[in-house]
C-alpha cells in the first residue's frame, strides 16, 4: 500500500497484457465456452480490458489461433526418433495432439484453418518428420504422411467436439 494512499482493488495496477496472457485467456475462453466463443472481445473480457488493447500484441484472431495451437504443441513430449519404435512413436505424438485438441472443444478448427509459422507447431512437425524418416519412410511420403495425419487428427477432434456440443443441447435428438 502506498503511504497515505488507498490500496483498494481499484487503485491496484492491473497486470500488463502480454502475448502469454492473451494466449492463456484465449485457452480459458475455449475451455469454458468452446472455440466458437473465441473472439477478440471474449479474450479482452477475460483480461478485463477492451479489445483495442490486444492489438498492440496480436494482429487479429487468426494470430490468436496460431498462438493457442502453438501453446498446445509446446506441451507435447517429443521422442528422439527410434527406427525400432517409429510406429509407436508417431502414434504417441498423434495421440498427444488429439488429447490436447479434445481438452479444448472445437480448437482443432483453428488448426485446420491455418498454415502455421509458429515455432512450437513447426517443432512438432519436424519431430514427426524425423520419426517417419527414422522408420525408413521416403522424405516426400513422410511429408505427405504428416499432412494427412494432421488433417485426420484435427478432423477427428473437431467431429468429437461437434458431437459433444450437440449432445449437450436439450431436445435435439439425432443419430
Amino acid at each position: 500500500a502506498r503511504a497515505g494512499g488507498d490500496s483498494s482493488p481499484r487503485q491496484q495496477r492491473k497486470a500488463p497484457i502480454t502475448v502469454d496472457r492473451i494466449t492463456d485467456a484465449a485457452l480459458e475462453v475455449v475451455a469454458g465456452q468452446g472455440y466458437d466463443a473465441l473472439t477478440m472481445r471474449s479474450v479482452a473480457a477475460v483480461l478485463d480490458t477492451g479489445p483495442a488493447s490486444l492489438y498492440a500484441h496480436v494482429v487479429n484472431k487468426a494470430d490468436i489461433d496460431e498462438l493457442i495451437i502453438g501453446r498446445l504443441c509446446s506441451r507435447l513430449r517429443l521422442p528422439a526418433p527410434d527406427p525400432e519404435r517409429w510406429r509407436e512413436q508417431i502414434h504417441d505424438v498423434s495421440a498427444q495432439i488429439r488429447d490436447q485438441y479434445l481438452a479444448y472443444p472445437g480448437i482443432s478448427h483453428a488448426a485446420l484453418a491455418m498454415v502455421s509459422t509458429n515455432l512450437d507447431v513447426l517443432r512438432v512437425n519436424e519431430a514427426m518428420l524425423g520419426i517417419l524418416l527414422a522408420g525408413g519412410i521416403a522424405p516426400q511420403t513422410a511429408a505427405w504422411g504428416i499432412d494427412a495425419l494432421s488433417l485426420y487428427i484435427s478432423a477427428y477432434a473437431l467431429e468429437i467436439s461437434l458431437v459433444t456440443q450437440r449432445q449437450r443441447q436439450q431436445g435435439d435428438e439425432w443419430v
